[in-house]
């Protein structure tokens, strides 16, 4: 079921695409990454390391932090960001990327729509100034034409000067 999205202003879309673009600084070399598969338990351990690893890169983080992610309301985890730094931003960042993301696709088909609109209409009025170009060069030449009839006609009358 598809849920309706609210109109956006273009001020709304531009604030966000300022924000975007500061929060995607904050994904510097990013990539894709899975683990082998693993037991529950196994992911813990593995996890562990990925934690030890990241007090290593940040050596002042307090004993205790927040783990930081992406998840439902009901606490279903979608994404860890972790605990280091910009942990939190980078989460916060993952959720507005996702929640602002309907009202962007709906932006992308309406920009579709009238890019395809506007490109027939374009094609439809240059075809209509071609038209209309070619019959006023026919005009023109049958008035050169009439206009050189007219002059040979009145060379004709003697004493008559055009």
């Amino acid at each position: 079921m598809n849920k309706a999205v609210e109109p956006v202003s273009d001020q709304k879309k531009l604030e966000f695409v300022a924000d975007a673009r500061r929060f995607l600084e904050m994904f510097p070399g990013h990539v894709w990454g899975a683990t082998k598969e693993l037991t529950d338990e196994e992911h813990i351990e593995d996890y562990r390391n990925v934690l030890a690893k990241t007090r290593e890169a940040f050596p002042d983080l307090p004993e205790r932090t927040a783990m930081n992610a992406v998840m439902t309301s009901d606490a279903l985890l979608y994404a860890f960001t972790g605990n280091a730094p910009l942990s939190a931003d980078r989460a916060k960042a993952l959720n507005g990327f996702l929640a602002s993301m309907p009202a962007l696709l709906n932006s992308v088909e309406e920009l579709i729509a009238l890019k395809s609109l506007f490109s027939t209409r374009v094609r439809e009025l240059l075809d209509h100034n071609t038209k209309q170009l070619m019959e006023n060069r026919a005009q023109r030449a049958i008035i050169e034409n009439q206009k050189a009839q007219i002059m040979w006609l009145l060379n004709q009358i003697p004493g008559v000067q055009p």
